[in-house]
């Protein structure tokens, strides 16, 4: 985005990354969102007046949506890549029931996300990259797996109440998270001067695949507008 003129900046969610905490694990979907807060405010007080632009991928975008739809966050406008309102296959009975329960009784029983890293991109070397870095983990305790639907199923249903114009983007071969989901939450929206874009062959993160100087220079078009 420094191409086009637009500072980023980026932050590992806890159990994430850099972050501390179990690899994985939230107590709260609370946590998410105030860490997200937190994090958009430490930027606005670095870039005194200019413009802050939330944009939450996958996981990150569910979390964005949740803070959006709770009034917790209220930017001018904001953006979401691939949310992660509805995963693309089918999750094992036994994994659901064996989840739920352990949200109960053992929380921070951690499951293993079964993500296979070819459906990232269809790029190579971004694959090779993920699945070489040894910040990348493929857990996710029951307790993150249980906040994490609730916070989806209250996001679909609130949808109608988004009064904040935003832009939502997915490839429409994403093999990991249903772009249909997408779709759904921006129909289900009606706050003026939010776009869809969907693209074609695209997979779970356009801005790591192939043709994504396109999905930048969309980004800064929408933003300049």
């Amino acid at each position: 985005m420094a191409e086009h003129g637009i500072a980023t900046y980026a932050m590992d969610v806890r159990g994430h990354g850099a972050s501390g905490g179990q690899r994985g694990h939230v107590m709260s979907w609370d946590q998410l969102i105030e860490d997200g807060s937190s994090f958009v405010g430490a930027v606005r007080a670095e870039v005194g007046e200019t413009e802050v632009v939330p944009l939450g991928h996958s996981v990150g975008g569910s979390i964005l949506l949740s803070a959006v739809v709770r009034g917790v966050a209220r930017p001018r406008r904001f953006v979401v890549s691939s949310p992660a309102l509805r995963v693309k296959a089918a999750v094992p009975g036994w994994k659901l029931t064996m989840g739920n329960v352990a949200s109960k009784v053992l929380p921070t029983l951690a499951l293993a996300t079964e993500l296979d890293a070819s459906h990232i991109s269809r790029d190579p070397a971004v694959v090779r990259a993920y699945t070489d870095d040894p910040q990348v983990h493929d857990k996710m305790s029951a307790r993150f797996y249980t906040e994490w639907q609730a916070a989806n199923r209250e996001i679909l249903a609130r949808a109608a109440e988004i009064k904040i114009p935003f832009l939502a983007t997915h490839g429409s071969d994403d093999r990991i998270i249903d772009p249909a989901a997408t779709d759904e939450l921006f129909r289900r929206a009606s706050v003026e001067g939010r776009k869809l874009i969907i693209y074609p062959g695209a997979y779970h993160e356009p801005y790591n695949d192939l043709g994504r100087e396109q999905v930048f220079a969309d980004l800064a078009t929408w933003l300049g507008a």
